[in-house]
């Protein structure tokens, strides 16, 4: 067999692999006769049928055999011993039916190369990088935020907003008395916050009651959700829709406020760990890192995009195989009516796979096992805290939340795709100049809402040409 290669242009080429009679005859009549012993031909005992009738009955079926099989693997071997690079699967040039004539065959295969390609992406390249100023008003309210997390619980005699009630409550009918049939709801210790209350005017009516008053209170306002309903009710999940807007008599027994824990050292211990926060000024430190973490995430998705915008413009410029791509169209037979969108399709996957390469070669962006763990360990923290928990996590408790997380097959996979996603604009960050610049909170969303809206008008953009070529 004979195997030679030579460059259309820069990014195609032929290989031609070129397979003699002496190669594939000997192969096809071995073939041929593991036939005769592992079938029954009708007429004759088992492996004793003539050659002839075998080769009249399979030749032609195992000779294809053979023959794709060879030149596979002599293509396959090519390619890999030479390092090329395909943007797509080879494209067979001349395909013809086999006969049992015994003759040479030449196979031309079109081969489509990924394009070199260099971003630029090094010092020379300068990209924004925004930080949020975290000023006195945001550490206040974070300030008041972790000690409210915290706050101290009292027994009240007036309902303020931030109490819990407890309370008997009785269903009522209709007309306002008391359901006394057989699977009337009541429960003699209902709970609910206050917090829980959106409806402002539904809360007004309830600030300022005290113990033993008496209010009429619908479950669907003193609570945010069916759970939270049952919980309250003390009934099944599935009944809740049936009396979330009904009417029941509720006094109050008792009230629990919240009062925000006094800032000392055992405020600081509590949230932070013993003996980490010392004094005022190092609490302000611990609550401005905590809010220019919580914004991090905002800093990084306006770089990213900064980034990716580079790039996507850096790898449009790059040429691709037009008339490589025309062929695997025609081959697959598309309609002239979604000939651009399936055109698309494929020169978008054609720029992606050469931009993983081009990444995948110049900057280390596997993922490995402790930055999965890490990834999974920020993930349970950001949870807690989102959740305005701001109460220290002992390194054992997250290890069971991150054990779990990442014993989930599907969960761990994402994780380790969002982690090479990280390491890519971490390493295009460590790779660039970055223009730093400190901005307000404000000024950072109004920098995420435009770059969302670009993303919104590009999508709306793509929708519409998609729907003209449907038309």
């Amino acid at each position: 067999m004979n195997v030679t290669f030579a460059n259309t242009s820069d990014i195609e080429g032929i290989l031609k692999v070129e397979i003699s009679v002496a190669d594939y005859a000997e192969k096809v009549k071995k073939e041929i006769k593991k036939i005769a012993a592992a079938r029954p031909i009708p007429g004759f005992r088992k492996g004793q049928a003539p050659y002839k009738i075998l080769e009249r009955m399979y030749g032609v079926h195992v000779k294809t055999e053979v023959i794709n099989q060879m030149v596979g693997e002599e293509l396959d071997n090519y390619i890999k011993t030479n390092n090329i690079d395909l943007l797509s699967q080879p494209i067979i040039l001349n395909p013809e039916p086999l006969t049992m004539e015994e003759k040479d065959y030449a196979y031309e295969f079109e081969l489509a190369m990924v394009p070199k390609v260099d971003l630029g992406i090094n010092e020379s390249l300068t990209l924004p990088y925004y930080t949020v100023q975290v000023d006195d008003q945001m550490i206040a309210d974070l300030d008041k935020n972790v000690r409210s997390q915290v706050a101290q619980t009292i027994p009240a005699s007036e309902v303020d907003e931030t109490c819990v009630i407890g309370g008997a409550m009785v269903e009522l009918n209709a007309d306002g008395t008391v359901n006394k049939e057989e699977g009337a709801i009541e429960n003699m210790d209902a709970i609910f916050a206050m917090h829980a209350i959106e409806d402002e005017e539904y809360k007004k009516a309830i600030l300022g009651k005290k113990i033993d008053d008496t209010i009429i209170i619908k479950p669907s306002k003193v609570c945010k959700s069916e759970g939270d309903m049952a919980s309250f009710l003390k009934i099944d999940k599935e009944k809740v829709q049936e009396v979330a807007d009904k009417d029941f008599e509720y006094t109050i027994t008792r009230i629990i406020s919240s009062k925000p824990c006094e800032v000392s050292q055992a405020f600081y211990d509590n949230v932070f760990g013993e003996g980490k926060v010392t004094s005022e000024e190092q609490y302000r430190e611990e609550l401005t890192h905590i809010i220019q973490k919580q914004y991090v995430s905002v800093s990084n998705e306006l770089f990213n995009a900064a980034a990716n915008e580079y790039m996507t413009k850096k790898i449009e410029e790059m040429p691709l195989p037009e008339n490589f791509i025309a062929k695997q169209l025609e081959r697959a037979n598309v309609p002239a009516d979604k000939y651009e969108e399936e055109k698309a399709k494929l020169v978008s996957e054609a720029r992606s796979t050469m931009l993983i390469r081009y990444l995948s070669e110049n900057f280390d962006i596997k993922p490995k096992e402790e930055q999965i763990k890490a990834y999974a360990k920020s993930s349970v923290l950001h949870f807690f805290h989102q959740q305005g928990q701001f109460m220290d996590l002992n390194d054992e408790t997250l290890d069971g939340f991150v054990n779990q997380m990442l014993s989930r097959e599907e969960t761990r996979q994402q994780i380790a795709n969002d982690v090479i996603n990280d390491n890519i604009f971490a390493a295009i960050k460590n790779a660039v100049t970055l223009d730093a610049q400190v901005v307000s909170k404000e000024k950072l969303s109004e920098l995420r809402a435009e770059y969302a809206k670009k993303n919104i008008d590009e999508s709306v953009e793509e929708a519409e040409e998609e729907l003209k070529n449907e038309e």
